[in-house]
């Protein structure tokens, strides 16, 4: 008993030592929603709380989620105001997305977005100091001011060197220099509110606190015209002075990178998609390139007319597909044929019609009658069947509302409804023997002259 309640121990004590590492892993993707959240209703330091929680609790720093979650940390503190901790929460995903070999869309927009209020200076636009800045791990950086920048020179160690001046012979710097700048124009700079940054007086032999900066013309000397104000427990002076090339230079090296702010930053990786939430740094794999589709033409349902109907003998060669009654004379097939056509029964002509109209002279006859133009235009009209079909029904049609007028009579067989009635299919009868008359009249004034019946 005693050893099973130490194996216990022992399991609990695994089990909370691991729980904090996979929890810490787990709550990056929770952070993210609750910052992007946060960020869409501008509550900044919400987001920045949740996304510091997660990324300082989590173990695995190549993971892709640590990249999106320090973006989304830079968006919120540079909305904040705190420009110099974005730059740093953008440089760590930057690192992680370098490991990928390719960076994200939402990086990309922060990056666009620092980089126009943001800016890393090249310690070598600082001329011969650089060497000297860059073996104490100086970095300087410039931030957007309405009238120009804020500037942060930040390094290891104070630095000091001597100056080639008879009246300033030395400069001391502290691990912090912070100075707001302003060029109006190429060689008008103004370096005012300037703090860790002190001058030797060689007239007063000691260091006092420079306050603010202001160069003019250069001179023929190789000198430029500066106005320079000091002080020290709360006495300030300006004083005229003589700047030499090598304290003048760094001072404008800062100035020129003024303009970065309205030139576009420049990647220097890939953009790509964003990976699937949990993705590891490997490196990216190649994309297939995309074809642009082609756009099809329509199809159209409309049935195309028959180009072989346009060509010279179409009629002759259809007239021997054609199947009919069995004849023997020219005339009585042309009858038929000039019936079957207008009655739309092209595909019933007998294939032996040819052979009944092949006198040249009577097939000349049917050449330009309505055969050859209804076989052309094949007519609209309806066979007979269907008209006798439509006869028929309205006959029905006529009984429905002769009976229909009469319903309110008592006596339905009484001798005058029955009189009516007789009356009314006489009147039937005769219109449709009037239609057939109709009809036999058309066929025979479609028969060709002097052989009508």
């Amino acid at each position: 008993m005693p050893r099973l309640s130490l194996g216990i121990i022992t399991l609990a004590v695994v089990l909370l030592m691991s729980a904090p590492c996979s929890a810490a892993d787990s709550s990056i993707d929770g952070a993210i929603e609750t910052a992007r959240k946060s960020l869409e209703q501008q509550q900044y330091k919400k987001a920045e709380t949740a996304l510091k929680r997660a990324l300082n609790q989590t173990t695995n720093t190549n993971d892709v989620g640590v990249a999106r979650a320090s973006v989304l940390l830079a968006t919120a503190l540079r909305n904040s105001g705190k420009v110099a901790e974005a730059s740093q929460s953008l440089e760590r995903a930057r690192n992680v997305y370098k490991t990928l070999g390719h960076v994200e869309p939402d990086y990309v927009d922060e990056f666009k977005a620092l980089a126009g209020c943001y800016r890393i200076v090249d310690l070598a636009v600082i001329g011969a100091g650089a060497n000297a800045l860059k073996n104490n791990a100086a970095t300087i950086s410039m931030a957007k001011t309405d009238g120009g920048a804020r500037v942060e020179i930040s390094m290891e160690s104070p630095y000091q060197n001597s100056l080639n001046s008879t009246k300033i012979d030395g400069l001391q710097l502290e691990k912090s220099v912070t100075f707001d700048i302003q060029q109006t124009s190429p060689q008008d700079i103004r370096v005012v509110n300037i703090k860790g940054f002190k001058i030797h007086s060689v007239e007063k032999n000691m260091w006092v606190n420079l306050l603010s900066l202001k160069t003019g013309a250069a001179e023929a000397d190789g000198t430029y015209d500066a106005e320079i104000t000091a002080g020290k427990a709360g006495i300030t002076k300006t004083v005229p002075s003589k700047l030499p090339q090598k304290a003048y230079e760094p001072v404008a090296g800062i100035a020129s990178q003024l303009a970065l702010f309205s030139s576009p930053a420049e990647l220097d990786m890939p953009v790509v998609a964003a990976p699937v939430a949990g993705e590891t740094a490997t490196a990216p794999a190649a994309v297939a390139p995309v074809s642009t589709p082609v756009a099809e033409p329509p199809v159209s349902n409309i049935p195309m007319p028959d180009p072989a109907l346009s060509e010279p003998g179409y009629l002759k060669q259809q007239v021997k597909s054609f199947t009919t009654e069995s004849t023997t004379t020219p005339h009585s097939s042309i009858v038929i044929l000039e019936k079957k056509t207008r009655a739309g029964n092209l595909s019933q002509i007998s294939p032996d019609l040819k052979e009944s109209v092949k006198d040249a002279n009577t097939f000349g006859e049917m050449k330009g009658s309505s055969v050859e133009s209804s076989f052309a235009n094949p007519p609209s009209v309806e066979p007979r069947r269907q008209r006798e079909d439509d006869d028929e029904a309205d006959d029905r049609q006529k009984e429905r509302k002769n009976g229909a007028a009469n319903t309110d009579r008592r006596d339905t067989t009484s001798p005058d409804r029955t009189e009516r009635r007789n009356e009314n299919k006489s009147n039937i009868k005769r219109d449709r023997d009037d239609d057939d008359r109709d009809d036999d009249d058309d066929d025979d004034d479609d028969r060709p002259k002097g052989k009508r019946d």
